[in-house]
């Protein structure tokens, strides 16, 4: 599923007030980091990484991969700031408006 403007646009609003929920450190992006960020994709659909200044690539570097790893859509990235979004094929939480 590809995310058109309108619907990037409503998870940018409802993933404004949200707080970062995962970090990703000096240690990168490894084996036990995916499968936690995997696990908050499942439980909230929408969530904030933030990528701290130690971490060996940057952010955008970042932004890049993660939707091949993780079959996810990276909503939004401002500054050091992730927004991703991965529905929920079986209880998905969020609907788009029509």
């Amino acid at each position: 599923m590809n995310l058109n403007n309108k619907q990037k646009n409503y998870l940018r609003k409802l993933g404004h007030s949200l707080k970062p929920v995962f970090h990703i450190g000096k240690q990168g992006f490894t084996e036990t980091s995916k499968t936690e960020l995997e696990q908050a994709l499942l439980a909230h659909e929408l969530i904030k990484v933030k990528v701290l200044p130690n971490a060996p690539k940057d952010a955008k570097e970042i932004a890049q991969e993660l939707p091949s790893l993780l079959a996810c859509h990276v909503v939004q990235q401002v500054g050091h700031m992730l927004l991703i979004y991965k529905t929920n094929e079986k209880k998905p939480k969020i609907f788009f408006p029509e």
